[in-house]
């Protein structure tokens, strides 16, 4: 297009960065208009430089003068100035509300294929075909019908444990769910640091550290993968969450036994209606149906030995013919927010959160 005619098309004009005031956090796009194909590159100014963003491939900085260089007439430059922090309320505690919803389960991946399968009375428990299992004295567990990682980008998923995985899947859903703009708090406009996450984790994922040390005994030290460690922490679901959703305000991980995702939700309501966020994404995720925590589990003897082949489910915690409970995996997480601001936004609130209380652990099934 010729000069002229940019010069008239508004969306095709840069925006003036020579006497624009740079802070952290403020974002720089560059879009060469010239090329159909090309990608936008994006920039965070982070330590008084300017990063190439973390979706990027290289580690390119540059300086505030470089940035006011970067409009010409081939590209189409955008100043994205960090959101304005929001004042927390005063006058006491603000009420909380629940505007999202998003679940992984044995019954599917969804809210939708969980509710379905609820309203169709199945139970998503299953029998452990794999070998591994074969010589366990209980073999049926909640799996997750679908591999996670299938539904994430290959490199990403890579990085991540199972649980992990399944946080990230139910932190998006939530998101969409809530009415947020998909890819995190930029593309909402919402200040990152107002914004928090919250997950209960007992384990993560054994499997990580248990196929690591695996490694190491039949392969040597070589063997065993730098991402062990880091994919191995109960907090990876959390983490993982946060940066998928940019979200930099909080990133909490809760480990209380069978209370986990409770205790974490409870955590999340009070930073929220004590102000020091508006908006947090909270819930549990965990993936421990492997050989040793089956076996663990099976030697207590808190596993119910039931099977599945009549169709009725094993778990039934309030029945007076139950023996044990089932294990399983998944993520559940809700996007709470603060009244005000989900009513500022035109969120619609599907539940209130009036407060948490102690949670009391009881577990005869060990010393959790």
């Amino acid at each position: 297009m010729p000069p002229a005619e940019r010069r008239r098309d508004p969306h095709l004009v840069s925006d003036d960065l020579t006497g624009a005031e740079f802070h952290e956090g403020d974002r720089v796009t560059s879009l060469r208009v010239v090329d159909p194909g090309a990608d936008e590159v994006s920039y965070v100014r982070r330590w008084g430089v300017w990063h190439r963003d973390l979706d990027g491939s290289t580690d390119e900085v540059a300086s505030d003068a470089e940035v006011r260089g970067l409009a010409d007439a081939e590209h189409v430059v955008r100043h994205l100035p960090r959101p304005k922090r929001a004042t927390a309320a005063v006058g006491g505690p603000r009420r909380v509300v629940v505007t999202g919803l998003g679940a992984v389960t044995p019954l599917g991946v969804g809210v939708g294929e969980l509710w379905r399968g609820l309203l169709e009375g199945r139970h998503g428990i299953r029998e452990l075909e794999g070998e591994e299992f074969a010589e366990l004295p209980v073999r049926v567990a909640g799996t997750v019908p679908v591999d996670p990682a299938e539904l994430l980008p290959r490199a990403a998923a890579r990085r991540m444990n199972r649980a992990a995985q399944f946080a990230v899947l139910a932190a998006r859903e939530a998101w969409g769910d809530a009415g947020f703009v998909a890819g995190g708090t930029r593309e909402s406009g919402l200040d990152p640091e107002r914004i928090g996450v919250s997950l209960g984790t007992i384990l993560g994922d054994a499997s990580i550290l248990v196929g690591g040390d695996r490694k190491l005994r039949e392969k040597g030290p070589r063997a065993v993968s730098p991402l062990t460690t880091p994919m191995t922490v109960p907090s990876q679901a959390s983490s993982q969450v946060s940066l998928d959703l940019h979200i930099t305000g909080e990133a909490r991980t809760v480990t209380a036994a069978c209370a986990s995702g409770t205790e974490a939700i409870g955590s999340a309501i009070d930073r929220i209606r004590y102000g020091r966020i508006d908006v947090a994404l909270a819930g549990g995720a965990e993936a421990v149906v492997t050989p040793a925590i089956m076996a663990s589990f099976a030697a207590m003897r808190a596993l119910s030995t039931r099977g599945v082949a009549d169709g009725s489910s094993p778990s039934r915690p309030f029945g007076k013919d139950r023996d044990g409970f089932v294990n399983g995996e998944g993520a559940g997480v809700l996007v709470l927010e603060a009244e005000e601001h989900a009513r500022a936004r035109g969120g619609a609130d599907l539940l209130r959160g009036r407060g948490v209380g102690p949670v009391r652990r009881r577990a005869p099934h060990g010393g959790a």
